[in-house]
C-alpha cells in the first residue's frame, strides 16, 4: 500500500533478501531498456475494436498520445493537434454514426442532445454497434482509420466548413478541425469511414505549438 515493489518475510530475509532486491533491480533496468528501445521502434499498426461509449473517447486518444511521444513523434503541440483530431472524428463516428445523433439538436437544446445520447447508448440497433480504430504510426507519417456501423453520409453534400458563413456553425466544426490539424483527410464513399494522416514537418519550427 506504501508503494514497495515487493517484500520478504523476515523470518526468511537472511536467505530471500538478496534475490528480492536483484530481482527488483534488474525489473528497474528492464523499464530503462525499454524506453530506450522504443526509440528504435520503426513502425507499428495499433487496432481497436469500440463499443458505443463516448467515455472510451477520452483515454483511447490519451493512449494514442502517450505512444507518440515514447516514439519520439514531432513535438507535444502537433501531438496534441492530432488529439483534437481524433477526439473529434471519434465523436463523430460513434455520436453522430452509430448513434445518429445530429449536431443541430446540440446548437438547439444541450440538455435534449446529451440525454439522447445516453438514451441511444442503451437501447439497440445503436448500442451494439462498434467503432473500428487502426493507428499506423512510425517516427515520420502517422495515419488513423476510423470506421463506424451507423448509416453514414455524403460527404459531399457536407458545406465547407472554412467558408466565412460557416465558421461558427457547429456542424461541421469537427471536420474543419480535422482538416486544420491533419495533412490530409479522406472520407469513404459512405461517410462511416475517414483516414487521417499527419507528417513530420522537414522544419521543426513549423511543428504547432
Amino acid at each position: 500500500h506504501a508503494g514497495a515493489s515487493s517484500y520478504v518475510p523476515k523470518s526468511d530475509i537472511v536467505d530471500e533478501l538478496a534475490d528480492t532486491v536483484w530481482s527488483v533491480l534488474d525489473l528497474a533496468e528492464a523499464n530503462r531498456s525499454r524506453t530506450e528501445l522504443v526509440g528504435h521502434l520503426a513502425d507499428r499498426e495499433t487496432r481497436f475494436r469500440l463499443s458505443t461509449d463516448v467515455d472510451l473517447i477520452s483515454p483511447l486518444v490519451a493512449f494514442v498520445q502517450e505512444g507518440l511521444e515514447a516514439i519520439g513523434f514531432a513535438n507535444e503541440g502537433t501531438r496534441a493537434q492530432i488529439g483534437i483530431a481524433l477526439m473529434e472524428a471519434l465523436a463523430n463516428a460513434m455520436v453522430r454514426g452509430n448513434l445518429e445523433v445530429g449536431s443541430e439538436l446540440r446548437r438547439t437544446d444541450r440538455d435534449a442532445y446529451d440525454a439522447l445520447i445516453a438514451e441511444r447508448m442503451r437501447e439497440e440497433p445503436y448500442r451494439s454497434r462498434k467503432v473500428e480504430f487502426v493507428a499506423r504510426e512510425s517516427t515520420e507519417r502517422v495515419e488513423y482509420r476510423i470506421r463506424d456501423e451507423g448509416r453514414g453520409f455524403d460527404p459531399v453534400r457536407v458545406p465547407d466548413p472554412t467558408a466565412a458563413e460557416n465558421l461558427l456553425a457547429v456542424s461541421g466544426r469537427g471536420i474543419m478541425l480535422m482538416r486544420t490539424f491533419m495533412d490530409e483527410v479522406e472520407f469513404g464513399p459512405r461517410g462511416n469511414e475517414v483516414t487521417l494522416t499527419r507528417r513530420v514537418s522537414a522544419d521543426p519550427a513549423d511543428e504547432g505549438t
